[in-house]
């Protein structure tokens, strides 16, 4: 397995590797185009990452054996935008844990938050699970509706509440979303709520 941290022009700032419960430190800020990719030696199966040590651990279904996550920025307002829907913290600084292990079989068949994953982007591919939306918004002028936020664990919804009740077709709150797992639906117990 490897994590690596890699430039715009794909050249390798870090990495790490080795056969489980990998650590890199990269000791550097990241720069707009910056990456982190993450390889493993089989997929499809469950991994337990972390891609910033201001985040928790995400438990995801890798599909594909290797699987970038673009650090945000925006372009325009490297401390705006697609950051903003992060955590305060999240990829600041000169130095970033990141970590990658395989899943405990014990962790893959105790209850939780199937639909949970904090890593989850816009664009990922081969990372689940992973929410698409029908419309969000971005930029500073507007309150910041990200899809990533429906699943990323993050309860303080604070940032949301003005645009929730804006009736415009674009408005920040997406009219529809979905959640995929990667895997075919599975049959889920009923929990009685009585």
């Amino acid at each position: 397995m490897k994590i690596a941290a890699l430039n715009p022009q794909g050249d390798t700032m870090c990495q790490a590797s080795g056969p489980d419960d990998l650590v890199m430190v990269h000791q550097a800020a990241y720069q707009p185009g910056d990456k982190l990719v993450f390889t493993v030696d089989e997929a499809p199966a469950f991994y337990v990452i972390r891609v910033d040590g201001a985040m928790d651990e995400a438990f995801v279904y890798l599909t594909c054996q290797s699987v970038e996550y673009a650090i945000p920025f925006e372009p325009d307002n490297p401390i705006q935008a697609d950051r903003i829907s992060y955590g305060p913290g999240c990829f600041i600084g000169e130095r970033h844990y990141i970590t990658l292990r395989r899943a405990r079989a014990e962790e893959t068949k105790n209850y939780r938050n199937l639909a949970k994953n904090v890593m989850d982007q816009r664009d990922m591919v081969g990372c689940y699970p992973h929410v698409h939306a029908n419309a969000a918004t971005q930029g500073p002028a507007a309150p910041l509706f990200a899809a990533r936020n429906v699943i990323d664990g993050v309860l303080a919804n604070d940032r949301h509440a003005p645009c929730f009740s804006n009736p415009a077709p674009n408005s920040c709150m997406a009219k529809a979303g979905r959640v995929d797992s990667g895997r075919r639906p599975i049959p889920l117990p009923c929990i009685d709520a009585d």
